[in-house]
């Protein structure tokens, strides 16, 4: 295996051409394009695979079927990054996200964090009205089965090392895969 870097960021998407405009923004990172690493798993469609082309540190892999946990897990046994970040192609990262979620991981604190999820704009009558999942995620999230928190993995970070002891994401799982990962963690 090549030689370990500073983070991974994994993103699982498809056919989600919002993709390039997130990919922009994680090559405008703060943290220098030396330390990290992305890798795209498109998973279960065909319309990506130029990302590479956008800059040295993008890997492209391919998925013939979707599955989130799955393309999560391609991107895991992948990355050479001591830290895995999670990101939805739909989002957009600030400039210092990375360096951000690194110095929280690094603390040796948690073995995940989670970054506030904040709507781009409310451009239409949904937007403006529709609850965003977990209130953006601007505190600890619960279910009712587990005391235990979770991070959505629209905007997660892991200790690589961490998310191998336990065995990775739960291919089983169609949705709910990164709280069954954070209550995994968490047992």
């Amino acid at each position: 295996m090549s030689e370990e870097i500073l983070a991974t960021i994994a993103v699982a998407v498809r056919d989600d051409r919002r993709l390039y405009r997130l990919l922009a923004s994680l090559l405008s990172q703060t943290v220098s394009s030396d330390d990290y690493e992305v890798i795209v798993v498109e998973n279960g469609s065909e319309v990506h695979s130029d990302v590479s082309n956008l800059g040295d540190s993008i890997r492209y892999l391919h998925l013939p079927r979707p599955s989130l946990p799955k393309a999560r897990n391609v991107a895991l046994h992948a990355a050479r990054g001591r830290y895995f970040l999670t990101i939805d192609a739909d989002c957009i990262a600030t400039p210092t996200w990375l360096a951000t979620m690194v110095l929280e991981l690094e603390t040796g604190k948690y073995a995940g964090v989670g970054g506030v999820i904040k709507k781009l704009s409310s451009t239409n009558w949904v937007q403006r009205n529709a609850i965003t999942i977990v209130d953006g995620q601007r505190g600890l999230n619960y279910l009712p089965a587990l005391d235990l928190p979770y991070i959505v993995g629209a905007n997660s970070g892991f200790t690589r090392s961490a998310l191998q002891e336990v065995g990775g994401f739960d291919e089983q799982f169609i949705s709910g895969s990164d709280v069954d990962i954070c209550y995994r963690l968490g047992l």
